[in-house]
C-alpha cells in the first residue's frame, strides 16, 4: 500500500485481512466518507426497521470518532465543545441546543480563563474564586494586606514624590510646551496699544492643502476636435484678420481703404486693428470672441461689486471711517498698487452712489485721484462733492487744498458764503493771504460772523501794534468774557491802576478760575507788595473752595511753577503756602509733600521745592529726613549761608539725629573755621552720649589736623565708653599711621578677643607682624591669618591675606592648601581662583595655570577678574580668541574690557586701544588699574592735555578696586596720598619703565599735587551757586580746600564720560561714588548682619575705611529718599585698609 509523502503525515496501520470487523462498522465512516447508492441500487421506500438501522450506523459512527479522538488527542474536559473555543458554531442564530446543557452537572463557571487575562502574579484577575464564598477570615485578611500596603506605600512616598517632581521639572524644562515658551511673549502683549495690534498683518491661509496642489493632468486633444472648434468659431462674433471687416452684429463689411474705414458704431479699425474694448489685434492675427471677452469682463466686475454690496438690501457695507486712513496711507509704487488704484476706484464710486451726501467719501475719493496722478480728475469730484455737501467745511477746505492758489481763494470765498459761521474757512482764508492789511481785513470780516471765537480774536490782536491790540482786547472782553486768556492779556497792556480794574472785573466774569487770582498776585509782586500776595492767594483759595471749585494739587503746583519760570518767586512761595494742605491728608502728608518736591526739582523749579520742604517742615518739625532733603537742595542750590541756617534749625529740632550734626560740623570745618567744627561735634555728644559717629567724627577732625595727642585721647575714652569694633580699628590704625607698631599689635591683641568676628581687625593684626619695622614675624601673621580664618569663615580678604603671606614666602604647597580649604569654606569665589591660578604662575607652572583658570571659567563663567586672566595666559595667537569669549561672556565687565585694550595696545592699534581704555573706565571708574593703564598709555601715544584729562578724571572718579591699585595705595605711606599721587604710586608699580622716558613737566606736577587751581580747575568762572558751600577751607588743612574746589567742578570736569546723578533703589546715588558708598554697606551687612545695620554702626564702618585724609576730591553725596543710609552725607572717602 502506497503511504503519504506529505511531511508529518499521520502512520496508518491497516487490519489485518483475516480480523473481524468490528460491530457496527460502516467502512470510510471514520473519514467522514457516507454511504451512497447508485441508481441500480435503488431500492424501494425504507421502512422502519431500515431507519431504525441508520440510526444505529451514525451512532456507531459518532462513538468509532469518538474513540480514535480519544486515543490521538485524550479524554476532552469536561464540558467540552468541539469548535467553540474558535467561536465557531453551525446552528442557525449562532447557539445551539447543546449551550443550554449542564455538562458538568454542577454551577456554570462563566469565568474568562484565557491566556490574555492570565497575570503571573495575581493570576486570572482574581476570578478563579468567585464562586467561593466570601466569609469574615477573607476579609480580615484583606484588611491586613491594605493595611500593609498603605504602610509600604508611605515609607518612600516623600522621596518617591520629589524625585517625580524633579523629573518632571526637567522633562519640561528640556522640552518646555508651547504654552511655556511663549509665555514671556503673552506677558509683553499687556503692552501692546490698540494701533500696534490694528496694524498686526493677516497671515493668510498656509495651510497643506494650499502647498501641496495636485499636478494637473492634461490629456491632449484630437486634431479633429481642434480643427472643429475652429470652424465652429470661425463665422460668428470675430475680426477679420486684416482688419478688412468688422462684423459686431450689424453685418456691415469695411473694406481695407488708406488705413482703414470707420464702422457705422463709430469703432475705427485701422491697419493693426484697435477694437472698442481695448484690446489690440496685429495685422494678421486672430482674436477671441468680443462677445465673450465683454460677458467675462462684466463677470469680473460684478464680482467685485458683489463683495462691497449687500446682496438683500443693496446698500454699502463700505466702512465710512476706515477707508479714509487708508488712502492716507497708500503709496503709489508698483503694478500690485496701481491694481489696489483700481479696486478702491471702484468701491469709492460705489460709496459716492449709494450715499452721495456723505462727504468723507468724497474727500477720499479725490484723495484717491490725486494719490494717481490725476490732479484734475481730483478737482471735478471735489467739485461736485461741494455742490452735493455744502454744509461740510471739511468738503470745502479740500477743494480749497486741491486747487491752485489763485482759485483757491474764489473757493474759500464761495465756502464762507455759504458757511459764515465755520471758523476753520475763516483761519484758512486768512492763512492763505500774503499782505498782513488784507489778513486783518479777513480777520475783521470773520468776526463780524463769529464774535465770540476766542481764536479769531487772538490772530486778530497779534496782527496789530500795542495801542489797537488794546482796542481790540477790550471789544474782545465783551464779547468773550468768559475766557480769562483775553482778561489776562488785556491786563497784561493796562497800567497798574487799570489792570487791578480789569482784574476785578474778569474775578467777576470768570469766578472759577485761579489764573485771575495768580495774576493779581504776580501784579503786586511787580510792585512791591509782597504782603498782598500772601493775603491775595489766601483769598483766592478760600474763594473757590467757597464755590465748590476743587482744584488739585497738580493744577496749583503747575501755577506756581509758572509764576517761577516767569520770575515771580515770591507768587510762587505764597501758592505752595496756601496750598500746602489741598489735596493731602494727614497719614500721607510726608509722603506726598516729598514727592511733589522732588518731582519740581526733576523739572528745575527749585524755587518751589524749596518751599514745600520750607513749609513741611513747619509742620514735620522732627523728621529727619526733610531736613536732609532741605539740606541737600541747598548744598546743590543754594549758598553757605542757606545751608548752616538749615543744619541750625535742624540740630535744634532734630538733636538726636547724628548725621544733622556731622554736617553742621563739616561746614564749619570746610569753611576753615576748626574750633566751630570742635563746638559743634561737643554739644553733638552732649546730646548724643553714645553716639559711635560722632566720637569717630572728632577723631577724624583732629587727625586730619595732625592733632594725633587729642586724636588719641579721643579714642581712648571712646573705647571705654562705646566698646565696637570700628573704635578699636579706629586705635590701631591711628597707632600704625604714627609708626607705634607694638602699641597697635597689643591694641589689636586686645580688640580680637572683644571682637572676635570682626574680620578686618584679624587682617590688620596680621598685617602689622608682617609690616614690623624690627621684628617683622611672617610666622605669626600666618598663624594671626589661621586662627582669624577659624572665627570668620567666610572672610575672603582674610583668606587671601593670608594666601599671599605664604605667597611671599613663595611656600607655594601651603598656599595651595590654603587656597583649597578657602574654597570649601566660600565657593565660587571669584577672587580665590585667581588667587589661585597667580599661585600656578609665579611658581612657573603656565600650563597648570591654564588649566586651573579653565576650571575657574567652569566654575564661575561671568568672572570678569578670571577671563582677564585667563586671556593673557594664552598664547600670542590665541589671545584674540580668548578675549572674544570673554567678551561673549562678560560684555560689559570693565575688567575684560581692560585686558582687551591692552591687547590693542601692544598690537599698536591706537585708535581702538584709546577707545576701549575709555570705555573700561566708564563702565566702572572705581577700577583703578584701568586708570593706570590708561595713564600709560597716553604718557606713550597721547599729548600733555590728554594725560591730564586722565588725572583729572580720576580724581574725580575716587577709584578704589583693582589688584595693583589696592595693594599700592593700601601701604601706610600712600594713606595721605591725593587721588593723582596715588594714580603715580600704581603707575610705578605697574608701568615702572613708563615714567622713566621723556615726560612732560606738567603731567608730573599733576602727578604730584603741583599743578595751579587754574590749571586743575579750568572751568571755575563757570561754577554753579552750589560751589559757596563747598570752596576752599584756608588754614591747615589745604588737602580738603583742593576738594572743595574739585567738587564744585566735578560735573565740569568729567566731560563725556559723566553720568547723571540718578538714585538707585537702595538710597545711593548712581555715579561713581554712589557705588562706593553701597559696596561699604555691602561688605557691612555682610559682616554684621542685618542686626548691625543701624545708622551709628553703618557710618562707624565708613569712618574706619574712610577715615584716613586724602588730600583730592571733597565728595558730597545727594539723596532723595529716606533712609538711614543717608548718613553717608557726612563722610569722605579715603581707605586705610
Amino acid at each position: 500500500m502506497s503511504r503519504s509523502l506529505l511531511p508529518g503525515a499521520r502512520k496508518f496501520v491497516p487490519t489485518g485481512a483475516n480480523d473481524t470487523p468490528l460491530p457496527n462498522y460502516v467502512p470510510g465512516l471514520g473519514r467522514g466518507a457516507t454511504a451512497f447508492s447508485t441508481r441500480a441500487e435503488t431500492a424501494p421506500a425504507p421502512t422502519a426497521s431500515n431507519a431504525k438501522l441508520r440510526e444505529m450506523r451514525d451512532a456507531a459512527s459518532r462513538a468509532e470518532s469518538q474513540r480514535r479522538a480519544n486515543e490521538l488527542f485524550g479524554k476532552p474536559p469536561p464540558g467540552y465543545i468541539p469548535g467553540r473555543g474558535r467561536g465557531a458554531t453551525g446552528f442557525a442564530g449562532g447557539v445551539s441546543r447543546d449551550d443550554s446543557i449542564d455538562y458538568t452537572q454542577g454551577a456554570a463557571d462563566k469565568s474568562d480563563l484565557s491566556d490574555a487575562n492570565f497575570d503571573p502574579f495575581t493570576g486570572y484577575a482574581e476570578n478563579l474564586f468567585n464562586d467561593a464564598e466570601y466569609d469574615e477570615e477573607d476579609r480580615v485578611a484583606d484588611e491586613v494586606y491594605e493595611s500593609i500596603d498603605q504602610r509600604m506605600d508611605g515609607r518612600r512616598r516623600s522621596r518617591r514624590e520629589a524625585r517625580l517632581k524633579e523629573e518632571i521639572a526637567k522633562l519640561r524644562a528640556e522640552k518646555p510646551t508651547i504654552h511655556q515658551q511663549f509665555a514671556d511673549l503673552k506677558k509683553g502683549l499687556t503692552s501692546v496699544t490698540q494701533e500696534e495690534w490694528e496694524s498686526i498683518p493677516d497671515i493668510g491661509d498656509y495651510t497643506l492643502k494650499r502647498k501641496q496642489k495636485k499636478q494637473q493632468m492634461l490629456t491632449p486633444a484630437s486634431d479633429r476636435g481642434i480643427l472643429e472648434a475652429r470652424n465652429r468659431e470661425s463665422f460668428s462674433n470675430s475680426i477679420a484678420s486684416a482688419g478688412s471687416a468688422t462684423p459686431i452684429g450689424f453685418g456691415m463689411a469695411t473694406p481695407l481703404m488708406a488705413g482703414g474705414l470707420s464702422t457705422p458704431l463709430g469703432l475705427q479699425t485701422p491697419l493693426g486693428i484697435q477694437t472698442p474694448l481695448g484690446l489690440r489685434t496685429p495685422m494678421g492675427s486672430s482674436t477671441p470672441s468680443l462677445n465673450d471677452l465683454g460677458e467675462a469682463r462684466g463677470t469680473v466686475l460684478s464680482v467685485k461689486l458683489d463683495k462691497v454690496m449687500d446682496s438683500i438690501s443693496g446698500q454699502t457695507v463700505i466702512d465710512p471711517k476706515g477707508y479714509l486712513t487708508d488712502l492716507n496711507s497708500m503709496q503709489l509704487q508698483s503694478d500690485a498698487d496701481i491694481a489696489d488704484i483700481k479696486k478702491a476706484r471702484t468701491l469709492l464710486k460705489s460709496v459716492i452712489s449709494t450715499n452721495p451726501n456723505h462727504a468723507p467719501g468724497w474727500i477720499a475719493a479725490a484723495r484717491l485721484e490725486e494719490l494717481a496722478g490725476k490732479l484734475q480728475t481730483a478737482r471735478e469730484l471735489i467739485s461736485l462733492g461741494c455742490q452735493r455737501c455744502p454744509k461740510s467745511e471739511d468738503v470745502w477746505l479740500e477743494a480749497a487744498r486741491l486747487e491752485k492758489p489763485r482759485n483757491a481763494k474764489a473757493v474759500l470765498a464761495k465756502a464762507v458764503s455759504v458757511l459764515p459761521h465755520s471758523v476753520r474757512l475763516w483761519l484758512d482764508a486768512y492763512a492763505r493771504e500774503k499782505d498782513i492789511n488784507d489778513r486783518r481785513l479777513v480777520l475783521r470780516k470773520a468776526l463780524e460772523f463769529i464774535p465770540n471765537s476766542v481764536r479769531l480774536w487772538k490772530e486778530a490782536c497779534s496782527l496789530e501794534d500795542e495801542r489797537n491790540a488794546r482796542i481790540l482786547l477790550t471789544r474782545a472782553v465783551e464779547c468773550v468774557p468768559q475766557s480769562h486768556e483775553m482778561w489776562l492779556a488785556l491786563a497784561r497792556l493796562s497800567t497798574y491802576e487799570e489792570a487791578q480794574k480789569v482784574l476785578n472785573e474778569a474775578r467777576k466774569k470768570c469766578p472759577t478760575s485761579p489764573e485771575i487770582w495768580v495774576a493779581a498776585c504776580k501784579l503786586e509782586e511787580t510792585q512791591g507788595n509782597e504782603k498782598m500776595v500772601q493775603v491775595i492767594i489766601g483769598r483766592a483759595v478760600e474763594n473757590l473752595i467757597g464755590r465748590g471749585v476743587a482744584q488739585t494739587r497738580d493744577v496749583w503746583l503747575k501755577l506756581a511753577e509758572e509764576a517761577e519760570s516767569s520770575g515771580f518767586l515770591t507768587t510762587a512761595q505764597a501758592i505752595i503756602k496756601a496750598t500746602m494742605k489741598v489735596g493731602v491728608e494727614g497719614i500721607n502728608a510726608k509722603r506726598v509733600w516729598s514727592e511733589d518736591a522732588e518731582e519740581c526739582l526733576s523739572r528745575g523749579s527749585i524755587t518751589v521745592a524749596r518751599a514745600l520742604y520750607t513749609h513741611a517742615l513747619e509742620r514735620l518739625k522732627t523728621k529727619k529726613s526733610l531736613w536732609l532733603a532741605l539740606a541737600d537742595l541747598e548744598t546743590k542750590h543754594g549758598t553757605r549761608e542757606a545751608l548752616e541756617k538749615v543744619l541750625q534749625k535742624a540740630v535744634t529740632c532734630c538733636p538726636k539725629a547724628d548725621v544733622l550734626w556731622l554736617m553742621a560740623a563739616k561746614q564749619q570745618w570746610l569753611k576753615g573755621d576748626i574750633n566751630a567744627a570742635r563746638r559743634i561735634l561737643a554739644e553733638a555728644f552732649s546730646h548724643n552720649e553714645n553716639s559711635e559717629a560722632i566720637s569717630l567724627a572728632a577723631v577724624k577732625l583732629e587727625r586730619e589736623n595732625n592733632e594725633f595727642a587729642r586724636a588719641r585721647k579721643l579714642l581712648k575714652r571712646t573705647r571705654q565708653n562705646i566698646n565696637t569694633a570700628n573704635v578699636w580699628m579706629q586705635s590701631i590704625q591711628l597707632e600704625r599711621q604714627l609708626g607705634d607698631y607694638d602699641a597697635a599689635i597689643a591694641l589689636a591683641d586686645e580688640a580680637v578677643k572683644q571682637h572676635q568676628t570682626f574680620a578686618k581687625l584679624w587682617m590688620v593684626r596680621g598685617q602689622l607682624h608682617e609690616e614690623h619695622p624690627i621684628h617683622r614675624d611672617l610666622a605669626k601673621a600666618i598663624d594671626v591669618f589661621r586662627e582669624g580664618t577659624v572665627c570668620c569663615p567666610r572672610s575672603v580678604p582674610l583668606w587671601l591675606c593670608w594666601v599671599n603671606c605664604e605667597r611671599s614666602q613663595k611656600n607655594w604647597n601651603r598656599a595651595r592648601a590654603v587656597l583649597e580649604k578657602a574654597k570649601l569654606r566660600v565657593p565660587n569665589s571669584p577672587e580665590l581662583w585667581l588667587a589661585l591660578v597667580q599661585v600656578e604662575v609665579d611658581s612657573g607652572n603656565r600650563e597648570v595655570a591654564q588649566h586651573v583658570a579653565s576650571k575657574a571659567i567652569q566654575a564661575c563663567p561671568n568672572a570678569g577678574i578670571i577671563w582677564a586672566e585667563a586671556i593673557f595666559l594664552e598664547d600670542e595667537n590665541a589671545q584674540t580668541h580668548r578675549a572674544v569669549d570673554a567678551l561673549t561672556k562678560c560684555e560689559n565687565d570693565a575688567n575684560v574690557i581692560h585686558a582687551v585694550a591692552r591687547l590693542f595696545w601692544k598690537d599698536q592699534k591706537i585708535a581702538k586701544a584709546r577707545k576701549w581704555m575709555n570705555r573700561s573706565v566708564t563702565l566702572d571708574p572705581s577700577l583703578g588699574d584701568a586708570w593706570a593703564s590708561f595713564l600709560a598709555f597716553e604718557i606713550e601715544h597721547g599729548g600733555e592735555k590728554e594725560c591730564i584729562d586722565v588725572i583729572n578724571r580720576c580724581a574725580l572718579a575716587q577709584p578704589n578696586r583693582g589688584l595693583a591699585w589696592n595693594k599700592t595705595t593700601k601701604q601706610v605711606r600712600c594713606w595721605s596720598f591725593s587721588p593723582a599721587q596715588k594714580l603715580n604710586a600704581v603707575l610705578e608699580y605697574m608701568y615702572p619703565n613708563a615714567l622713566k622716558d621723556g615726560i612732560s613737566q606738567v603731567v608730573l606736577d599733576a602727578l604730584h599735587g603741583k599743578l595751579q587751581n587754574e590749571q586743575q580747575t579750568p572751568t571755575t568762572a563757570q561754577t554753579p551757586p552750589a560751589s559757596a558751600s563747598t570752596t576752599s577751607m584756608s588754614g591747615s588743612n589745604p588737602a580738603s580746600a583742593q576738594r572743595g574746589r574739585n567738587d564744585s567742578n566735578k560735573d565740569q570736569q568729567r566731560g563725556d564720560s559723566s553720568t547723571p546723578d540718578k538714585t538707585s533703589k537702595t538710597g545711593f546715588p548712581e555715579t561713581v561714588f554712589g557705588k562706593v558708598l553701597l559696596r561699604s554697606f555691602c561688605d557691612f551687612r555682610n559682616e554684621e548682619g542685618d542686626s548691625g545695620a543701624t545708622e551709628g554702626g553703618i557710618v562707624t564702618h565708613v569712618f574706619t575705611r574712610l577715615s584716613m585724609p586724602m588730600g583730592g576730591v571733597n565728595l558730597t553725596w545727594h539723596f532723595t529718599n529716606d533712609s538711614p543710609l543717608k548718613i553717608y552725607d557726612v563722610l569722605q572717602y579715603s581707605p586705610t585698609v
